[in-house]
C-alpha cells in the first residue's frame, strides 16, 4: 500500500465557506491525522505519529498544528452531530487504541500528549470502524465517516442516509449484524 498523505489545510480552505467557524459551519468530528514536513536540506518528507482528536471545526485544526512549516494533514474523519459526541468519541478511542497509544516514555511524546498512537496507514480504516462501532454501543450516532487518500481522493466508507447492504463489509458486518 502506498503511503496515504491525507487531506491537507489548503484543500479543506477550497472545501470551506468564508466564515467556515460559525454555528452555521458547525462540523462536530473526530479525527485521525499527522503532520508532514519537508527536510530543508535534503527535500525529503518525514511523517509524524498518528494523532486522535476531537473537533467542532477543521480549519483551527490545520491553522493549529500547522506551525513552523509543518503540513497537518487529516486522514480520516468521523462526523458526528453535536460536541458532547466528540467528548464521548475522545474518551472511547483513548480505550479502544490504548495498547497503541505511545507511552509518556517515547520520544515521540515530548509534551505530554495522550492522544499520539502508533498507527500505520493501513490500520486507519479497520480503527474508524471500530472506533464507529463503539460509537454505536454507547448510543452515539454517527452521520457518516470518511478517509482522505491525498487532497484528490477520498471514500466515504459509512453515510446514515445509505442502505447499510450497500456499505463496506467490515463495517456493515459489526454494526447491522
Amino acid at each position: 500500500m502506498k503511503a496515504m498523505r491525507g487531506v491537507g489545510a489548503q484543500r479543506n480552505n477550497y472545501l470551506c465557506d468564508r466564515d467556515p467557524e460559525t454555528s452555521k459551519h458547525l462540523e462536530p468530528c473526530l479525527y485521525f491525522g499527522r503532520s508532514h514536513q519537508i527536510d530543508h536540506l535534503t527535500d525529503k518528507e518525514a511523517r509524524g505519529v498518528l494523532k486522535i482528536g476531537r473537533a467542532k471545526y477543521t480549519r483551527p485544526i490545520f491553522r493549529g498544528r500547522t506551525q513552523s512549516g509543518a503540513d497537518f494533514r487529516i486522514y480520516a474523519k468521523i462526523h458526528l452531530y453535536d460536541n458532547d459526541a466528540t467528548k464521548v468519541g475522545e474518551r472511547i478511542s483513548k480505550k479502544l487504541f490504548k495498547f497503541k497509544n505511545f507511552t509518556k516514555e517515547s520520544p515521540f511524546v515530548t509534551q505530554g500528549q495522550t492522544e499520539l498512537y502508533d498507527i500505520k496507514d493501513e490500520e486507519i480504516e479497520g480503527c474508524i470502524l471500530e472506533l464507529c462501532k463503539a460509537l454505536k454501543c454507547e448510543n452515539v450516532d454517527v452521520r457518516a465517516a470518511t478517509i482522505y487518500y491525498n487532497d484528490e481522493d477520498s471514500e466515504m466508507i459509512y453515510n446514515k442516509d445509505i442502505d447499510p447492504s450497500t456499505i463496506r463489509g467490515a463495517f456493515r458486518n459489526t454494526l447491522y449484524t
